[in-house]
């Protein structure tokens, strides 16, 4: 396949990041295209905008811990196919070196993962502290030619039972606002939202917003890092995939 001219490509980013805008318009009104504006144009690292959903999922055990055949745990050695998701190799050998665990869809060569963190998860200076069966999912991808044939479903669906099966019980994850596709994905695979986090940091000075399910919402202003405290959940209700 040939790829585009490149006088076509701004062409096909501005339409994705117009129909963004109209979604966003459609969803949550005006503050979320000031958002996307703001988060497209804000000078990083000296102004940074966050706006994401947290959701959370049980974990279905299976035995042995049965990653659906094609899912597999990776580890250093799956390095040169973890590079295909667009993490350079010093960020992959440090996650490995931090504990951090990688599921893999693996159809004769690395065509997915997903990362999973227990411990503390480090979200731009907000912290969750996960407790003891809590495990938090983050940099998902599937590649390309691999999308839309329920890939991300079976990758998600064999990690959440081997998980299960080490004694993890809840898997929190985050997806930014602004990627409709993956939420809606997420959502479908069984994850259920339980509040959302917007930040501003300026100059190392953070404005933050929480809302969590069931409780006022609640804004904060600091420095360098602050934890943020998810709702506890009786577990036992339907288990995730």
């Amino acid at each position: 396949m040939t790829n585009p001219p490149a006088t076509v490509r701004p062409a096909r980013r501005w339409r994705r990041r117009l129909g963004t805008a109209r979604r966003l318009r459609r969803t949550t009104g005006l503050r979320g295209v000031a958002f996307l504006v703001l988060q497209r144009s804000a000078p990083s690292p000296w102004i940074h905008p966050e706006w994401f959903t947290v959701l959370e999922h049980e974990t279905r055990a299976s035995a042995g811990g049965d990653l659906d055949g094609r899912v597999r745990w990776g580890g250093p050695g799956d390095l040169p196919a973890l590079l295909a998701g667009g993490r350079d190799e010093a960020t992959l050998r440090a996650r490995f070196a931090r504990g951090d665990r990688v599921a893999i869809l693996d159809d004769g060569e690395a065509s997915g993962y997903a990362w999973y963190r227990t411990g503390e998860y480090d979200e731009q200076g907000i912290v969750f502290r996960l407790g003891p069966g809590e495990a938090w999912g983050y940099d998902g991808w599937i590649a390309e030619g691999a999308r839309g044939r329920g890939n991300a479903r079976g990758l998600l669906r064999g990690a959440s039972r081997a998980l299960g099966a080490e004694g993890v019980t809840r898997v929190l994850l985050s997806v930014d606002n602004t990627n409709g596709p993956s939420l809606r994905a997420t959502r479908a695979s069984g994850r259920v939202p339980i509040g959302s986090i917007w930040m501003l940091r300026v100059f190392g000075l953070s404005v933050r917003r929480e809302a969590w399910e069931g409780a006022t919402p609640r804004w904060s202003v600091y420095r360098g890092t602050r934890e943020a405290t998810t709702p506890a959940r009786p577990m036992g209700g339907p288990p995730g995939v």
